[in-house]
């Protein structure tokens, strides 16, 4: 019996990390797939094989969010160490220095499936060329974000309702965050040039 309570956190941190890693291969899949074009979502992805199917996709997502953060926790670490806590100016603009970075260097990952895509020599000078377009993104996706946001607020809150509401509306907002990045790579597909023209 003590065997069986012991096993039951670890038993839900597999569970956590298996539907995790998959929403993350679905909405990179929904990334590259209006990328390329399409109108409809994707398929659900396949799960043939844990470590390409789940654990690098949802290293993929979890690599980018560091990454993307990662100046404004070295301030925060720094102001720890030195004493005082930084959640100053600095530290809000690294925020949201962040915030804007991380679409385009989540849709560079998605696309190249590889963090190497995070490198600013990548991810700067395509800002720069899609620009305004740029902008206009990041604000489609913070009302997306601020809709789902409101809606979780208003939802139920019984235990046993809130999370069959919860699941599929989360779903269905991040699949539209990832359609509009996929949106705002197609239609700058040739300023962007990250991969040869087809055929």
């Amino acid at each position: 019996m003590a065997m069986l309570i012991t096993a039951i956190p670890l038993l839900g941190f597999f569970i956590s990390i298996v539907v995790s890693g998959y929403v993350s291969a679905y909405m990179m899949d929904v990334i590259v797939a209006t990328a390329d074009g399409e109108t409809e979502l994707p398929d659900l992805p396949g799960f043939t094989d844990f470590g390409s199917d789940v654990l690098y996709p949802l290293l993929l997502v979890v690599g980018t969010g560091i990454f993307c953060l990662l100046p404004a926790i070295i301030l925060w670490v720094v102001g720890l160490a030195a004493g005082y806590a930084p959640p100053g100016l600095l530290w809000k603009f690294l925020l949201v220095v962040s915030a804007l970075y991380a679409p385009m260097a989540f849709t560079a990952v998605a696309l190249f499936r590889s963090l190497a895509a995070l490198n600013p020599a990548v991810v700067l000078p395509a800002m720069s060329k899609v620009g305004l377009e740029y902008v206009t993104a990041c604000v489609l996706l913070a009302l997306v974000v601020a809709g789902r946001t409101l809606i979780g607020k208003i939802m139920p809150g019984n235990v046993l309702l809130r999370p069959l509401i919860e699941a599929p509306v989360g779903l269905y907002f991040l699949a539209v965050e990832m359609h509009i990045l996929g949106l705002m790579y197609y239609t700058n597909r040739d300023k962007l040039g990250w991969f040869r023209p087809r055929g």
